[in-house]
């Protein structure tokens, strides 16, 4: 029996939310890391496959998602002073 491979795309708009946290510290004069932790969640989807004869239906997905962002950061120069 030959697999069978199944892409699906979606391009409709969910609802949904994202949490998350994150903390950044100074190395050097004008350097510093960062790591952030973001959660997201969206809305349930029901997805489908129609191969013949039979009509297969997968209802209530959870479309979910952990992003883990690590970051080196370069700061120019100070801060900028109007002079009036």
């Amino acid at each position: 029996m030959p697999l069978v491979s199944l892409d699906v795309s979606d391009t409709r708009i969910r609802n949904g939310f994202a949490v998350g946290a994150g903390i950044e510290t100074a190395i050097a004069d004008h350097w510093s890391v960062k790591l952030e932790y973001l959660f997201v969640g969206l809305q349930n989807a029901s997805y489908f496959a129609v191969p013949p004869p039979a009509v297969l239906t997968r209802t209530g997905v959870p479309i979910t998602d952990n992003i883990v962002r690590a970051g080196l950061n370069y700061r120019f120069g100070g801060p900028i002073v109007g002079k009036y």
